[in-house]
């Protein structure tokens, strides 16, 4: 299993729901991956709390929590996802053999979700509503379908059609890599194997890039949608003699399935087992129902069955080639963020930008270590939303990292008294001068309130900031040096370029510190 999946499932296990692209795009794109640098900084980037241990192997049985074991086969580093249940373990045996001692766990995440875990949770909410719609299309069918009273065969057809279009659903979603929780608990049981390795390394092809997920997909969308058009309209009796073509099509797929699961990958995949045995099923209740009589008029059922198989088909080719083609672009953008952050291409890029003169001006905001070789000053604006998630972001790194950076934050507001940032600016500038230790809980404060009257009261503060001039020199400094956009990051005197993203930096933010680190 690809390490950036093994990672996935891991958080995964501990209650971590951050979605199946965030940790693919960030870990693909980190210039160290496969390293375990870059699963150390995704944690750190989502404040994940993980420990490196080593301990003795004996202890292995005394665990109670999901680790990730170091292990070494042919010379081949690798990590597994280990669970506490001895019956979830696979190869336990070979893995003992190969494990070195080394584990990683992490905490599991509790309900108060970290700051940057809440950026994914909309989107979560919005996943689940998408699986409650899809389900309750099914069940709503489902429903229809028994309220006809058709006969046990044709009712039971129809109803292993639409479990099997289910678990093709499951199985390509996989391969697109779309988060799938059912998927998970129905494969995901044994360590190290599961339908999304199978389906995403190994699965066979039967045509094309067309596996048995996509041969499925067809078969099943074209026979339950033509058996739902003829039991709608009282048209029964040829529906099982019209499939048996199709079953002739599905019996060489099942069992080039099987061998191929057998012989070639050597290696079960629960959910392509029970498309086969639907292909089966579907297969025997046509043959027991096979009435002579009504062969005729099925032969003539078969034609429209097989022209909508073909037009099914072809349509799933063409979106199938889109989706891919969409994987292909992500791909290649992976690989561009990959070159853009690594270090030596980055500062001789960062080399070539803006110099600004970062000398202290009054009432600058500071946060780390002065003697820290990574300075940043951010340039923000009290009402940028950008800049919000922004400082959220840096926070995250300093957190881990408050002695490898400088954090200067600087205001790009008008200078005027009546206006709203102005007023903001003052507030916030007035709770720092009074806590400056605090600046973090200031901002994170002010940019969820938004709101001066809510924030004076929150930190008890006056009307007026006692000096007037704090504010102009922030605002003369950012008219001087011709920045004009919030936020604006500076690195070590130098502006990050506009096709940089802001908050994607933050992540690579600790290869850049320990670059800078070891080159001196």
């Amino acid at each position: 299993m690809q390490f950036w999946k093994t990672v996935y499932l891991f958080m995964k296990s501990n209650d971590f729901n951050l979605p199946l692209r965030i940790v693919k795009g960030h870990m693909l794109s980190h210039p160290e991956y496969p390293n375990a640098s870059s699963m150390m900084d995704l944690f750190s980037l989502f404040n994940v709390k993980y420990t490196f241990l080593k301990i003795d192997k004996n202890s292995l049985h005394n665990i109670k929590y999901p680790f990730l074991g170091h292990t070494i086969r042919k010379n081949v580093s690798d990590f597994e996802i280990v669970k506490t249940k001895i019956q979830l373990i696979n190869n336990l045996n070979e893995f003992y053999e190969s494990w070195d001692g080394i584990m990683i766990t992490i905490e599991k995440q509790d309900h108060a979700l970290s700051t940057q875990l809440k950026i994914f949770e909309q989107e979560e909410n919005t996943i689940k509503l998408r699986n409650k719609f899809f389900t309750g299309g099914m069940v709503v069918m489902v429903l229809y379908i028994l309220s006809l009273h058709f006969n046990f065969y044709s009712t039971t057809f129809f109803l292993l059609n639409v479990i099997g279009l289910v678990l093709c659903i499951m199985l390509l979603l996989s391969e697109f890599d779309v988060d799938s929780l059912a998927l998970e608990k129905f494969c995901n049981s044994k360590v190290g194997q599961s339908c999304l390795k199978f389906n995403n390394d190994y699965s066979p092809k039967l045509l094309m890039d067309l596996g048995l997920a996509d041969f499925g997909l067809v078969y099943f969308a074209c026979l339950c949608l033509w058996a739902l058009i003829l039991m709608s309209v009282g048209m029964t009796s040829p529906i099982l003699t019209s499939i048996l073509p199709f079953c002739g099509i599905s019996i060489p797929v099942v069992l080039y399935s099987i061998i191929a699961q057998k012989f070639k990958i050597k290696m079960w995949c629960r959910i392509c087992l029970c498309i086969d045995a639907i292909l089966l099923l579907n297969t025997f209740i046509g043959l027991i129902t096979f009435d002579v009589k009504a062969i005729e008029n099925g032969l003539v059922v078969s034609m429209p069955v097989l022209l909508l198989s073909l037009l099914i088909s072809s349509s799933w080719i063409y979106i199938k080639k889109i989706l891919l083609n969409g994987i292909i672009e992500q791909n290649k953008s992976i690989e561009l963020l990959k070159r853009q952050y690594n270090p030596r291409y980055f500062f001789n890029y960062l080399s070539c930008q803006k110099f600004v003169d970062t000398a202290p001006v009054k009432g600058d905001l500071l946060v780390g270590s002065p003697l820290a070789k990574t300075k940043i000053l951010i340039v923000t604006n009290p009402h940028c939303q950008y800049c919000s998630e922004l400082h959220e972001a840096i926070e995250g790194v300093l957190e881990n990292y408050p002695d490898d950076i400088f954090l200067t934050i600087r205001f790009s507001v008008e200078n005027d008294e009546s206006s709203l940032n102005y007023r903001a600016t003052q507030q916030i500038l007035q709770a720092y001068i009074l806590r400056p230790s605090q600046l973090k809980i200031i901002l994170s404060t002010w940019f969820k309130l938004m709101n001066t009257d809510k924030f004076k009261k929150y930190f008890q503060l006056t009307d007026e900031l006692q000096d007037y001039t704090i504010i102009k020199s922030h605002s003369e400094w950012c008219n001087i040096n011709r920045i004009n956009r919030t936020p604006s990051l500076i690195i070590n005197g130098y502006l990050i370029p506009k096709e940089y993203d802001l908050k994607q930096l933050c992540f690579f933010m600790p290869i850049l510190i320990r670059n800078q680190s070891n080159a001196d």
